[in-house]
């Protein structure tokens, strides 16, 4: 039996790797395209990296429906409104 050690081109750097060194993705049209390790590590490491916020659910209360709810947007489900929306935690005591 025979391994054959082809060479493709990595996307992201374009230098000949080994196949069996490369991750294989599809691409938007469909076609198989490769990426090398080092690549794959160095985007994987960036893409999670410091500057990606995922947004998290605030307490909200609106002022319009006098509802209390939690949203990542800010938008009412009563009324689909923002502009009298209070993020935080409002209590009745801060109401009278």
């Amino acid at each position: 039996m025979v391994v054959l050690r082809s060479r493709v081109v990595c996307f992201r750097c374009n230098n000949p790797v080994n196949r069996l060194d490369t991750v294989k993705t599809a691409s938007k049209n469909g076609e198989p395209r490769y990426e090398c390790s080092v690549c794959y590590k160095k985007q994987k490491t960036a893409q999670w990296g410091v500057g990606d916020e995922i947004p998290v659910k605030a307490e909200c209360f609106c002022q319009r429906c006098k509802y209390h709810f939690k949203s990542k947007s800010g938008l009412c489900p009563y009324c689909s409104q923002k502009d009298l929306v209070i993020k935080g935690k409002i209590t009745v005591h801060d109401l009278l």
